[in-house]
């Protein structure tokens, strides 16, 4: 996805906050060894939603999280990585 970026004094809506975006990439995840099997963009019930589904080769588990924005998706599969006995994390 390609973003344009306004000037402040120019734009409808304010910028994201900074940890919103941090909150929305898997680099967290994938580094602790987790890979992305699936990363679904869907419409239900025409709201905009995401899927993400990781697996680890190591310990053979996987985890998954949807939600209406990545950020929410990736912080549900990281209260479940979080929760996980032994989840190399």
């Amino acid at each position: 996805m390609i973003r344009r970026v306004l000037k402040p004094k120019t734009a409808p809506f304010p910028p994201p906050r900074r940890s919103h975006l941090h909150r929305a990439c898997a680099d967290d995840i994938r580094a602790a060894g987790w890979c992305v099997a699936v990363h679904n963009d869907y419409r239900l019930a025409d709201v905009p939603m995401t899927f993400w589904l990781f697996t680890h080769a190591e310990t053979g588990r996987f985890v998954q999280g949807e939600g209406c924005t990545d950020a929410q998706a990736l912080d549900e599969i990281r209260k479940q990585l979080s929760t996980m006995d032994n989840p190399t994390w």
